[in-house]
């Protein structure tokens, strides 16, 4: 049950599955542990002990794999080059005078995405055509990829 539950979870892209998965495998291994420690107690005093230890260290584990998984789609995540490129070609066709799109940053809560990212744009366009421009950068991300999306402009170097 618990690999059932790890492998749907990483399937379905859900660290609450996973972590579930976890919990059945760390229950079932202390179960396992405390039966050999109860055969094993009064041949070696200090199985107890080092049984102890080991799901100590199996419930560590567990902990700092399902915390590290969650922590990183919440940070920001380096996005795979097929979303890097899809964002590049939205912001070609919908704002062609944009150019060097560059820190791309992903963040996800649950179905939620949010994305940031630099743009470059001509040093002579006015605050409002510039505001324009991100705006409807922003709205084609939201329209086509469902990202919400904060979209920083920098003058180009020309």
């Amino acid at each position: 049950m618990a690999q059932f539950s790890i492998r749907a979870g990483r399937r379905v892209k859900s660290q609450a599955l996973v972590a579930d998965g976890w919990h059945h495998r760390s229950d079932a291994l202390a179960s396992a542990l405390i039966l050999v420690g109860a055969m094993l107690q009064r041949r070696f005093w200090w199985i107890d002990g080092v049984l102890g230890i080991g799901v100590s260290l199996l419930i560590l584990y567990a902990a700092f794999d399902i915390l590290r998984n969650a922590a990183d789609p919440l940070m920001g995540e380096v996005p795979d080059e097929q979303i890097v490129r899809s964002i590049r070609t939205l912001a070609d066709e919908r704002v062609p005078e944009a150019s060097d799109i560059h820190h791309i940053h992903v963040h996800r809560y649950g179905d939620h995405v949010e994305v940031t990212l630099h743009a470059r744009m001509p040093q002579d366009m006015t605050v409002k055509e510039a505001h324009h421009a991100a705006s409807s950068l922003e709205g084609i991300l939201k329209e086509r990829l469902g990202f919400e999306a904060t979209v920083h402009l920098e003058p180009r170097r020309d």
